[in-house]
C-alpha cells in the first residue's frame, strides 16, 4: 500500500495492542523504470591514416528500483533515548518498516574523444578520453551506500555526485608490427623477423566515497547519518597534501548533534587508477594456414599500486 494510505498513527494503535518488530511495505502502483539515451557525434579525417570523434553521451533515468530500510524512523532528538524510540515512531505499532518504492532518479553527461592513427613503419595508435559526470538520489546494486537516506521519508538532499561516478578516463592503446629484418631470410629470418609490440595504458580520476558518522547519534534508529560540512569548506585536499594516513580533511566536518548532516552524498573523491599492460608476441607459420605464437606479457608493468 501506498505511505500516504497509511492511517494515522493513533487509528494504527487502536488497531493492534502489541507492537509488531518488523514489517514490509510496497508502494502502490509501482511505477515503470525508465531509462533514456542521448548520443550526438561528430567525426573528421585529417588524414586517411587517421580518424579522430568527438561525441556526447548521456543519458537519464526516472522512477528507478529503490529501496528504504527504515521507513519508520522518528525524527531526531539527541535528548531522547532508546526508551521513548517506539513512541517517537511516525507509526509507534509498528517496528522498522521496510518500503519498496520507484523514486530513484540518475543523470549522466559525458563528453568522449577518441583518435585513431594507422602510422608509419607498422605502428597503430589509438586514444580515447571521457570526461563525465552521474548524479543520483541513491546508490543501486548492492553497493553499501544502498538505501543510506538520512531521512527515510524525504529525497531533498540525496541527489548528488553518484558514488560510479568516474570523471576522467583517458585510455592508449598502441599496436608496433615492428618493420626489422624485412630482407633477412633462413634462421635469421624465423628468429628477428616478425615481431610485435603491443599494450594499453588506462588512467582513471577517483571515484566519490560516502562519508557518515558512526552510531545512532540523533536517535533516529539507524545509523545512515552524514556530518555537517562546514560551510565554505572542501573536504578534497591539494593533490600535494594527500598521503595514505590523510587523504582528505577531516577538519571540513562536524559531528551533527541536532538534525541531518549537511553534508551530501559522497563528498570526497578518493585515488585514481593506473595500470599499464604490455606484450611482445611472436608468430610462426608452421604449415599452411597454421601458425605457432610466442607470447611475453606484463600486467601492471611498472607495479603501480592501485
Amino acid at each position: 500500500m501506498d505511505a500516504d494510505e497509511c492511517p494515522p498513527s493513533s487509528t494504527v494503535q487502536d488497531a493492534a495492542t502489541t507492537t509488531i518488530a518488523r514489517g514490509i511495505m510496497l508502494r502502490y502502483p509501482r511505477r515503470r523504470g525508465t531509462a533514456r539515451r542521448h548520443r550526438r557525434s561528430t567525426g573528421e579525417s585529417a588524414a586517411r591514416a587517421a580518424v579522430f570523434e568527438v561525441r556526447y553521451v548521456g543519458s537519464k533515468g526516472s522512477n528507478l528500483d529503490t529501496s528504504l530500510t527504515n521507513f519508520n524512523s522518528p525524527d531526531p532528538d539527541p535528548n531522547a533515548s532508546a526508551l521513548n524510540l517506539q513512541a517517537r515512531r511516525p507509526y509507534p505499532a509498528f517496528g522498522r518498516i521496510r518500503m519498496w518504492m520507484t523514486d530513484g532518479e540518475s543523470d549522466y553527461h559525458s563528453l568522449q574523444s577518441e583518435f585513431k592513427h594507422r602510422g608509419p613503419w607498422g605502428l597503430n595508435l589509438s586514444v580515447a578520453y571521457t570526461l563525465s559526470q552521474l548524479k543520483d538520489n541513491q546508490q543501486g546494486g548492492l553497493n553499501a551506500s544502498r538505501g543510506r537516506r538520512q531521512n527515510p521519508r524525504s529525497l531533498e538532499g540525496e541527489y548528488a555526485t553518484s558514488a560510479d561516478d568516474l570523471r576522467n578516463r583517458l585510455v592508449v592503446g598502441y599496436v608496433w608490427d615492428i618493420p626489422y629484418g624485412a630482407n633477412l631470410t633462413g634462421v635469421s629470418a624465423g628468429v628477428l623477423k616478425g615481431w610485435q609490440f603491443s599494450g594499453i595504458a588506462t588512467f582513471e580520476s577517483g571515484s566519490p566515497m560516502y562519508i557518515g558518522q558512526d552510531g545512532d547519534t540523533l536517535n533516529v534508529d539507524h545509523a545512515d547519518i552524514r556530518p555537517d560540512l562546514l560551510p565554505g569548506q572542501d573536504p578534497n585536499l591539494p593533490r600535494s597534501e594527500r598521503s595514505i594516513s590523510r587523504w582528505f580533511d577531516t577538519a571540513a566536518f562536524a559531528r551533527a548533534t541536532v538534525t541531518y548532516g549537511t553534508s551530501p552524498r559522497n563528498p570526497v573523491v578518493g585515488p585514481g587508477r593506473k595500470l599499464v599492460d604490455m606484450s611482445l608476441a611472436k608468430s610462426v607459420k608452421i604449415r599452411g594456414p597454421q601458425r605457432l605464437q610466442f607470447r611475453w606479457e606484463l600486467f601492471n608493468a611498472f607495479n603501480w599500486v592501485n
